[in-house]
């Protein structure tokens, strides 16, 4: 679902938590459904960056990079999958589509959803 900053201030700090460089102002928020292929390369004019991050600012877990993965020169050909993503963790996509940037995407567990969007 699409999210606004007035609407879902805490899901637009979570994204750009993940990646402060964006500046664009397309958000989505989604439940995780797993499992999730994590394939991140240049394609086409195409490419999807993952970053696994803490939802609670406080949190020192860090923040975990998926790295540079989907074909034979990268990541030794492996493809990173996610199959269930814990609680308090969120994963945010950053999607360039045939050279176009489609946004953000922050994926929660569905047990960090509540009526005030993120718990």
């Amino acid at each position: 679902m699409k999210v606004t900053k007035k609407e879902a201030p805490e899901v637009i700090e979570v994204a750009l938590r993940a990646f402060p460089a964006y500046k664009g102002r397309k958000f989505r928020l989604e439940v995780f459904k797993g499992p999730k292929r994590l394939d991140s390369c240049w394609s086409g004019g195409t490419r999807d960056s993952y970053l696994i991050i803490p939802l609670s600012k406080d949190d020192s877990t860090g923040i975990f990079k998926v790295p540079e993965n989907g074909t034979p020169f990268a990541n030794n050909g492996v493809i990173c999958e996610l199959s269930e993503l814990p609680e308090g963790l969120a994963l945010v996509n950053h999607c360039i589509f045939c050279g176009k940037d489609i946004g953000l995407t922050v994926y929660v567990n569905a047990n960090n959803m509540n009526q005030t969007i993120l718990n």
